[in-house]
């Protein structure tokens, strides 16, 4: 996957180029800059009497947002950095346009589109936390590429990714990749405005196997781990509103090994989990004054009771 998304990477780089390639002068860059910033802090206070129960100030996220045209209408760029974090560096993609008619097409390591809450910028989350479904069900960042193509009210997504299982989402380490589609239509009809969209994840988790008997370990194994989810917001007479429901299902081993639940050992056979979430939620603004509230649930076994 490597060498197709560079090939495909200098193809489109030298593409605008190409086109004037009779008349250099006639090509002029003029690249630009958006500079953004986001900082997310909380207070937790606790109701307990232990001499350990104190307000407690914590910084949530520090964010630094570059955005921007490297050639107009053609190539742009985003870039996310985080300073509160291990690594600085969280996004880091080029965006390619008017390439495919209505069609803009990302590559690099970025928040695909998917779910309602996961390719919004912290900055505009309704509330400080994700919901649990958000939580449970994100891929978060992932290398690979997107497209995105916008036909009047109609937002098609079609995505190829390295994986959600995967924990180094720095890396091209999944052969057998992940795979997004999405559409959304976007409606208004009066005061009532808003966006309904479905989507589906559908991937392959590493399963690695280990011999007990020679102690070797195998990587060959692909077991599956499929999303699909359907989401509505917008807003109505100064309130805002957003509700989304998924249901998951994926392969597990029976007994996995401690401390990775993809791995298991030669011999022990693997069960389908079937998985589920929602969440509701709303908001209303009264003057400078905004009071917000949230319903959410997560189900991680739909066939086990009271779990």
């Amino acid at each position: 996957m490597r060498k197709i998304l560079m090939v495909t990477l200098v193809l489109l780089l030298l593409a605008p180029f190409a086109v004037n390639a009779g008349d250099m002068n006639s090509v002029v860059v003029k690249p630009t800059m958006k500079i953004n910033m986001s900082f997310q802090s909380g207070v937790s206070i606790p109701m307990g009497e232990q001499p350990t129960d104190h307000i407690n100030f914590a910084l949530k996220r520090l964010r630094l947002i570059l955005s921007g045209d490297v050639l107009e209408d053609k190539i742009g760029y985003m870039f996310q950095g985080e300073g509160l974090g291990e690594k600085f560096l969280l996004d880091m993609k080029l965006i390619f346009k008017n390439y495919l008619p209505y069609t803009s097409i990302s590559v690099g390591r970025f928040l695909p589109n998917y779910t309602y809450y996961q390719p919004q910028s912290v900055a505009k989350i309704n509330f400080v936390n994700y919901p649990l479904l958000t939580l449970n069900y994100a891929s978060w960042r992932q290398v690979g590429f997107e497209s995105r193509t916008k036909i009047s009210n109609f937002d098609l997504t079609l995505g190829l990714f390295n994986g959600i299982d995967v924990t180094d989402s720095w890396s091209d380490n999944n052969d057998a990749k992940d795979f997004l589609g999405r559409l959304d239509y976007s409606f208004e009809a009066g005061s009532l405005k808003g966006t309904v969209g479905v989507y589906d994840w559908f991937g392959f988790a590493n399963g690695d196997v280990y011999n007990a008997t020679s102690g070797d370990w195998s990587y060959s194994e692909q077991l599956s781990l499929n999303r699909m989810g359907v989401f509505v917001a917008g807003e109505a007479s100064g309130a805002r509103y957003a509700a989304e429901y998924v249901m998951g299902s994926q392969t597990v081993p029976e007994t996995p090994i401690v401390g990775n639940s993809w791995s298991r050992v030669d011999g022990v056979g693997t069960v389908d989990v079937s998985t589920r979430a929602m969440f509701v939620e709303g908001m209303y603004r009264v003057g400078d004054v905004e009071g917000l509230v949230r319903w959410d649930d997560y189900d991680p076994d739909v066939d086990v009771d009271d779990n």
